[in-house]
């Protein structure tokens, strides 16, 4: 009986324990849950980042150039008016006679006519060549002289002379004249002129961009 006794008390104390077991394995689930992996307990740090964008520009400026300017003109010049000159080159032809067949009077047989003009160029800087013409008029009919070329340098003058031969009859008619230019003296002045234009590129340039960076 005693043995008995001691094996009862013996498993009564083995429940006893395995019980206490129990409630501290139970109390302690419940007072210390699994954490949820899906859930960290640590915040993420962040901080602001400044980078440097490229963006694009229009950058406008005022340019100077230097252009050479030319132009034609003719140059100015100054013709006097036409001075005449009338002359007798030979004198043979009698108009008055007398019985005897002596001539009593004789008039000019043939005749010239001189005409002259003053060419001044009037440019003080610039030397021009001028082609002067004539024309001579007797009796109705014109007689053109050939051009002829005059050089001046700047302010300077000259005479053209022109002349004409020509028969003379009993009235004695002379040859008039005129004196023209035929082609004026035409050059090209040229000069530096400083223009102003607008020139536009367009130029990369770089700004301060701040992002949030966290990890």
């Amino acid at each position: 009986m005693a043995s008995r006794d001691i094996i009862r008390t013996g498993i009564e104390w083995l429940r006893g324990f395995a019980f206490l077991i129990f409630l501290g394995i139970l109390f302690g689930c419940v007072s210390a849950p699994l954490q949820n992996p899906l859930q960290p307990n640590a915040t993420p740090s962040c901080s602001t980042v400044t980078t440097q964008e490229p963006y694009q520009e229009q950058v406008c400026q005022n340019v100077s150039k230097m252009d050479q300017v030319c132009a034609n003109r003719e140059l100015n010049y100054s013709l006097s008016p036409a001075t005449k000159t009338y002359l007798c080159s030979e004198n043979n032809l009698c108009v008055n006679w007398l019985g005897n067949g002596t001539c009593v009077t004789y008039y000019c047989s043939n005749g010239m006519t001189r005409c002259t003009a003053n060419l001044t160029n009037l440019d003080p800087q610039k030397s021009g060549t001028w082609s002067v013409g004539a024309n001579f008029s007797l009796d109705g009919k014109v007689f053109g002289k050939n051009p002829v070329e005059v050089t001046l340098l700047p302010s300077e003058s000259e005479i053209v002379d022109f002349d004409l031969f020509y028969g003379m009859d009993i009235n004695q008619l002379k040859a008039d004249c005129s004196i023209f230019i035929s082609t004026p003296s035409r050059i090209q002045d040229c000069s530096f002129v400083t223009t102003t234009a607008l020139d536009c590129q367009n130029v990369t340039k770089y700004r301060d961009v701040e992002k949030q960076v966290c990890g």
